[in-house]
């Protein structure tokens, strides 16, 4: 029996080797916020660790920011030092980033594997039911954001670890729990932690609610949730201070039912193309999807969010089941259905209603994801189906097959009578026909091959065989182009016409500045060189950047409609800027950008930001001789002084200063808790360090970036600690 299983974890991984293969040979490459944030970030943190620093700040995007807060790049998850080891001083390799990522995948197809054992199939069901949930719509379009198929990857290890902990009450069980818990928040993805939380949540409940305590159900997983956010405490609370401190906090609230599936998409469960696609190349049809009857502009990027296919063989399964239910069963249609229900978000109301009930829900945007239930319990179900199957347990065909033919016949109504207004191009009528027609060949052959098992003419291990080729064909004709981006991380960042030499050369020779990109119009954040281009060069510095937490006082200052400002507090020493029609690149020096440090013995104090930043938007404020204060008593001089950096690391700054007088010297660099001095420190313009000079003369200034709050997240690991030890050792008393 091992020896099978063993066998159906090779077979489950060289499925997915065999999907992502252009992934693991090079051929093909990673693309979307995978490549333009989540790469950049590991990178920058893989070189500095090799490099013999542990990176807690990164200088070289946004004026500067706390690096090691950022929860999305998963700096504490165990799994990602793996990438230090095969990374240099100056180079992580993005081949080692993509096996890094389709072993992910691989291992959550191990992993519903055991939890589908621990649930009594057999390892041909198993293998069928592991296949969907890795190839699924979910694992294969958000390969666009890894970071949640980090945390996605631990959903049955979770689920099987609740299974044991339930049904046989032992504490290696609740270890594991707490455990795979814990890797499944420093995964990276707090929203898919908190969503696979609550399915575990769901099925502990299921499993226990029949005992004699029937409370345990309920109060067991709230405590093992609240002890693992306790005992991550470390982690946690500086990532909830930088979360604070960003726009993210006030989007959270704003913007919370962004990313709600309109009712049309759940065609996409049976027709997964229907409405276009987004590819890394060029897409056929873009999606429209999001905007299905043209009431609003289209958002092509919701392709990898309202994909909810898990397969012919889960739709299949799905009508069949329905009226052939056995008790695990029953579970998982319930989340199924309920995952439906939730993936609609402000047009189905059961996201109104999680919200406001569940404790974290309203801090994540995008509804659609619950996509991630949808997937993981139609895996689950064909793997009942394939084991209904083998089992020649009679199965009532009847019903489920008309359903399954009224379903496929109203989505080709729909098609057919273009009640959505983007069919009425012919290029989309033909593409979503199509699609309905390639999804309708599929579960044909599907229902044939159970129709023959049933009736006796098809051996199950045939047919097992038969379902296989058809299930990997099925997501491979779904999404087979979706993952292969056409340039590497190498391309995309590299150098243009030796640019960041040239920079970095300057810099050395006058003082460090920041390069901003610049079309005729302004600003803007991909010109020549992308976004985050600095994670991968250091000491190329770029006020733009695009992390997972914008602060809010830096969004402010690059929100500033005064250009010259804008461009002189942030210490923009050189534009760039690509000439239109031409391939002539223009590096010029801005002559009237400010040094990174500077003197200021005049200062205007304003009573709140508000003012002060309407003050620099309208230009007020004389930046070359004022500082600008916010609720600071300040008595102005005639002193003058000179300012010159000693050394610079992103940790630490030390300026040499001479003066003739008290002042303020200005260091623009994003101001932030945990910055310190050996002199008193208070905000500049709203955004940035400064440091008070109480008197004449000379000396040397140290500025310092050392987060204590830290240690206030330790004290909670402490806590938190003791009580998973306390929670464990108490645990094992089986209920009547």
């Amino acid at each position: 029996m091992n020896r099978d299983w063993l066998w159906a974890g090779l077979a489950v991984t060289a499925a997915v080797a065999a999907f992502y293969w252009d992934w693991l040979t090079g051929r093909a490459h990673i693309w979307g916020d995978t490549m333009a944030e989540y790469f950049p970030g590991l990178h920058y943190f893989a070189t500095s660790v090799r490099s013999g620093r542990f990176p807690l700040w990164i200088s070289e995007v946004r004026n500067g920011l706390p690096f090691y807060t950022d929860i999305q790049l998963g700096i504490f998850y165990p799994p990602t030092w793996c990438l230090v080891a095969v990374a240099s001083e100056e180079r992580l390799p993005s081949l080692a980033y993509q096996w890094f990522i389709v072993a992910h995948i691989a291992w959550a197809g191990i992993g519903m594997l055991w939890f589908l054992r621990g649930l009594g199939v057999r390892p041909e069901a198993g293998v069928l039911g592991a296949m969907t949930f890795v190839l699924s719509a979910f694992m294969s379009l958000h390969t666009v954001h890894a970071v949640m198929l980090q945390g996605y990857a631990w959903w049955p290890w979770l689920m099987e670890c609740v299974r044991r902990a339930v049904t046989r009450r032992s504490k290696t069980a609740l270890a594991s729990l707490l455990t795979v818990a814990a890797m499944m928040v420093l995964a990276g993805h707090p929203q898919i932690a908190l969503y696979g939380w609550y399915l575990a949540t769901a099925f502990w409940i299921y499993l226990g609610w029949k005992s004699s305590k029937w409370w345990r159900c309920v109060a067991e997983p709230v405590a093992v949730w609240a002890i693992t956010l306790l005992v991550l405490g470390v982690v946690l609370l500086p990532v909830a201070e930088n979360w604070w401190l960003s726009g993210r906090a006030e989007a959270a609230r704003g913007a919370m039912t962004e990313g709600s599936a309109p009712w049309p998409n759940l065609v996409s469960l049976v027709a997964p193309n229907f409405f276009g696609t987004l590819q890394a190349g060029e897409s056929p049809v873009m999606f429209w999807g999001d905007a299905p009857f043209g009431s609003r502009p289209v958002a092509p990027w919701n392709y990898w969010e309202f994909g909810i296919y898990a397969g012919q063989l889960a739709v299949v399964a799905l009508a069949v089941l329905m009226f052939n239910r056995r008790k695990p069963v029953v579970f998982f249609l319930v989340m199924f259905a309920l995952g439906l229900w939730f993936y609609l978000g402000r047009y189905g109301g059961l996201f109104s209603v999680a919200s406001w009930a569940l404790p974290g829900v309203s801090l994540f945007r995008v509804p659609a994801r619950a996509a991630s239930v949808i997937c993981f319990c139609g895996a689950v179900l064909v793997a009942f189906l394939v084991e209904a199957l083998h089992g020649r347990e009679r199965l009532r065909l009847g019903w489920p097959l008309a359903v399954l033919g009224a379903v496929y016949g109203m989505i080709a109504g729909l098609w057919a009578a273009r009640v959505f207004p983007p069919l009425r191009r012919p290029v989309s009528f033909w593409w979503s026909g199509e699609s309905i027609l390639l999804s309708g060949i599929l579960a044909g052959g599907v229902v044939l091959i159970l129709w023959g098992v049933c009736a006796g003419r098809i051996k199950p291990s045939l047919a097992t065989g038969a379902l296989v080729v058809l299930c990997f064909a099925d997501f491979w004709l779904a999404y087979g182009e979706y993952h292969r981006g056409r340039t590497s991380p190498e391309e995309y960042f590299a150098d243009v016409r030796g640019v960041i030499v040239a920079v970095r050369e300057r810099s050395e020779r006058e003082g460090p500045f920041r390069l901003a990109q610049y079309k005729e119009t302004g600003l803007a954040e991909k010109v020549v060189f992308p976004i985050n281009i600095g994670f991968l060069h250091r000491g190329f510095e770029t006020p733009e950047g695009y992390t997972s937490f914008a602060l809010r006082h830096t969004a402010r200052v690059q929100n500033l409609t005064n250009l010259p400002v804008k461009l002189v507090l942030q210490n923009v020493g050189a534009t760039l800027r690509a000439v239109e029609g031409t391939k002539e690149l223009v590096l010029a020096p801005y002559p009237a950008g400010m040094k990174r440090a500077r003197f200021y013995s005049q200062a205007r104090v304003f009573a709140n930001e508000a003012e002060l930043f309407a003050a620099l938007d309208r230009g007020e404020l004389d930046v070359e001789h004022e500082v600008g204060l916010v609720g600071v008593a300040w008595s102005n001089t005639h002193a003058v002084g000179e300012v010159d950096f000693l050394s610079r690391t992103p940790e630490q700054d030390a300026l040499r200063y001479r003066t003739t007088g008290p002042g303020i010297i200005f260091v623009s660099v994003t101001d932030y808790p945990g910055w310190v001095s050996n002199y008193p420190m208070v905000r500049t313009f709203g955004a940035f360090h400064g440091v008070i000079i109480p008197q004449a003369g000379e000396g040397v200034v140290e500025v310092r970036f050392e987060p204590t709050i830290w240690r206030w997240g330790a004290l909670l690991s402490t806590v938190g600690g003791a009580l998973a030890l306390w929670f464990t050792s108490r645990y094992g008393a089986a209920p009547s």
